[in-house]
């Protein structure tokens, strides 16, 4: 086993209050909070070279990803495939905390 320690490193990105916290390589792994009216990215779309693979911890979050608006909530997980536009956004009165993993397609 190797156990990877956080790397103490928060990233606050989007409009509100979304912060993310690092937890392995540049980007590959870590956490996201994402505070009640927090939208990420702050406006337009994103996407990532890699799959995105996602579970939501705590509270509720709306993602527009692959033309349709989804509804998340504690226990859902999502996959966006490589190069897929997408936001996220909290419109909830909670928090939302969900980890991620970037996965490079070989």
């Amino acid at each position: 086993m190797k156990v990877v320690k956080a790397l103490g490193e928060n990233v606050a990105v989007g409009a509100g209050e979304v912060v993310i916290t690092k937890l392995h390589g540049e980007r590959n792994m870590g956490s996201a909070v994402f505070a009640p009216g927090s939208r990420a990215p702050a406006e337009g779309l994103t996407s990532h070279d890699e799959d995105e693979y996602a579970y939501i911890i705590s509270g509720a979050l709306k993602c527009f990803s692959g033309g349709e608006l989804n509804e998340l909530k504690a226990g859902d997980a999502t996959f966006i495939p490589a190069g897929e536009e997408h936001y996220s956004f909290n419109e909830s009165k909670e928090p939302c905390t969900l980890v991620y993993v970037l996965v490079k397609k070989n």
